[in-house]
């Protein structure tokens, strides 16, 4: 389970932001606890990508002293705002963080989509050393265009490393659920990404459905 509750601060900093504290509870419950690090501020994206090292340790500190599982990178860079030549210092500040967090038994997963600059190349995101990559490209409304991308994601990253985003509360029809997850079920997904809860009874009927196949509980 995912929480808001670091930011990207000034200065490269790795800012708490107090948004959600559930950690305790959420480890209590036996689940794996990923607080989400954000930012949608350009400058502040460039100054941690071009001097990482102090943020990363202090998030490292963090993940052992709290018992983290690990982080979810949910860097969103405001539009218009991120260019083509941002996306390699990217890639290198996920392969630098993610080999950190590996050293410590943590594991690294990041939000990506197809509209920022920072993520067009998936195959460039794939040869970095991200745990797993949740797209959002799948919260779209249009069932072929949720196919499609389902698709394009799965053959960038395959199965074992990707994340299917699922947006609840567009309030769509139940023949729509049922052909997002039919597609789901036929590629062998095994990690759905819900943003955000709680789901209606009809999302979240179709959720533990999936789940209870895959033999989660």
């Amino acid at each position: 389970a995912s929480f808001e509750a670091y930011d990207v601060g000034d200065n490269a900093t790795f800012k708490w932001n107090a948004f959600t504290q559930v950690n305790r509870q959420l480890q209590d419950a036996g689940l794996n606890a990923y607080p989400m690090i954000t930012t949608a501020r350009r400058t502040r994206m460039r100054a941690l990508f071009a001097n990482p090292q102090i943020f990363i340790q202090d998030a490292v500190k963090s993940a052992l002293k709290e018992g983290y599982t690990g982080f979810n990178l949910d860097i969103e860079p405001e539009r218009p705002g991120a260019e083509a030549s941002d996306m390699e210092p990217y890639c290198r500040f996920l392969d630098l963080f993610a080999h950190e967090l590996h050293k410590y038994g943590k594991t690294l997963t990041v939000d990506i989509a197809s509209w920022s600059p920072i993520w067009h190349n998936f195959t460039r995101l794939a040869e970095t050393a991200v745990d797993r990559f949740i797209t959002m490209d799948t919260y779209a409304t249009s069932v072929q265009f949720f196919k499609s991308h389902l698709h394009k994601a799965i053959d960038a990253f395959t199965v074992d490393r990707l994340g299917v985003g699922l947006l609840t509360g567009k309030h769509l029809p139940e023949d729509t659920w049922k052909e997002r997850f039919e597609a789901i079920e036929a590629t062998g997904v095994k990690a759905l990404a819900i943003w955000k809860m709680p789901a209606s009874e009809l999302e979240w009927r179709f959720v533990t459905q999936w789940a209870h196949k895959k033999g989660i509980e």
